[in-house]
């Protein structure tokens, strides 16, 4: 059902809770062990839900993992709340045949209404292959997308409110913006390497080595450049795809 599925106006009514979420979180009264498990997966749904699972692992097919690490994967894509892998592999993919036609990068981009990288006017989505192979193997995280999300968070209310909380709320929406916020810094046009890559793990900053290879597992391509999301991924990866410098991209 279309009333279901990805909506990029929800996803923004839920990134602009974020004030409510923390007002919530510190006056909730709890230890500080609440706070932990919230910064915990505030890092899973950044590092592993979006960079790898959205982006390296569903956009551009870099790797083989388990079928448990699939699971993983659908759960964290699913509850991050912006986008089924479908949707989502079809702005990155358009991301990357059409470069140069993202947005005016201003702070009117932060907002998930505006988190589309190209001119929908004037250029079509990308619906292919990968995007085909993504829609069949998860039909069900597309197409009844905000009806799973809430429903997954009515769960974890009924259970426990500062599981909700801390375990979801939190950090959903706090890793909403740090995701605005990367591609607002990073997502130039052209794609550039960003000078501060290594002190930001959470952010993918080499931008213009994964532009220049979007099918290559390590973007770190000079001394002293490190690629977190790849280290990240090592403990996941049953077997890398592309390894060596390779134009490959879906």
């Amino acid at each position: 059902m279309k009333l279901f599925k990805p909506n990029e106006y929800v996803y923004t009514a839920l990134q602009f809770t974020v004030p409510l979420a923390l007002y919530l979180g510190v006056t909730a009264d709890v230890g500080i062990h609440w706070w932990v498990l919230s910064f915990l997966m505030f890092l899973l749904y950044t590092i592993v839900g979006n960079n790898i699972a959205l982006h390296r692992y569903y956009s551009h097919d870099e790797f083989i993992v388990e079928p448990v690490v699939k699971k993983l994967f659908a759960w964290l894509t699913l509850t991050l709340s912006i986008g089924s892998p479908a949707s989502y592999a079809s702005l990155h993919i358009t991301h990357h045949i059409y470069p140069t036609s993202g947005p005016d990068w201003t702070w009117r981009s932060l907002p998930f209404y505006r988190h589309i990288w190209f001119n929908k006017d004037t250029v079509q989505p990308y619906i292919g292959k990968r995007v085909v192979q993504l829609y069949r193997e998860h039909p069900l995280i597309h197409d009844y997308n905000l009806l799973l999300i809430a429903l997954y968070a009515l769960g974890l209310y009924l259970i426990s409110y500062k599981l909700f909380l801390f375990f979801w709320f939190i950090p959903v929406t706090v890793s909403m913006w740090e995701i605005a916020l990367a591609v607002y810094f990073q997502h130039r046009q052209p794609a550039m390497n960003s000078r501060y890559h290594r002190w930001f793990p959470t952010w993918e900053g080499l931008h213009a080595n994964h532009h220049d290879y979007p099918g290559q597992s390590n973007n770190a391509q000079q001394p002293g450049q490190i690629d977190y999301t790849y280290l990240v991924s090592k403990f996941f990866v049953v077997k890398y795809k592309y390894e060596t410098k390779t134009n490959i991209s879906n």
